[in-house]
């Protein structure tokens, strides 16, 4: 989700400094992660499905990709080109670039 100060931010440096590159960073990855790892293990358990660790956390992680298309593609949609405003999700010293 791109929020409002976020779209407001990227408005004023398209009009005032358009050569300036940009990257959105949004925070908290590893709490994002974590919600997403226990949804998928609830949903396991609902269902009497067995998964292992591995699975859970590629399943969380597929879910963060999954969010960054829809925060591109939100970002394209309110003209802005994610080609030169890359999205950057960090938490505590990791990083993970999203490039369309």
């Amino acid at each position: 989700m791109v929020d409002d100060s976020e779209e407001a931010s990227l408005r004023v440096f398209s009009k005032y400094a358009p050569k300036v590159p940009v990257v959105i960073v949004k925070t908290m990855k590893d709490k994002y992660l974590a919600v997403s790892r226990e949804e998928v293990r609830e949903d396991h358990t609902r269902k009497r499905i067995t998964i292992t660790d591995q699975e859970v956390l590629e399943k969380a992680e597929q879910k963060l990709l999954e969010r960054s298309k829809d925060d591109s593609t939100e970002l394209e949609r309110k003209g802005f080109s994610t080609d030169d405003t890359p999205l950057a999700y960090v938490s505590r010293g990791m990083c993970y670039h999203h490039y369309l």
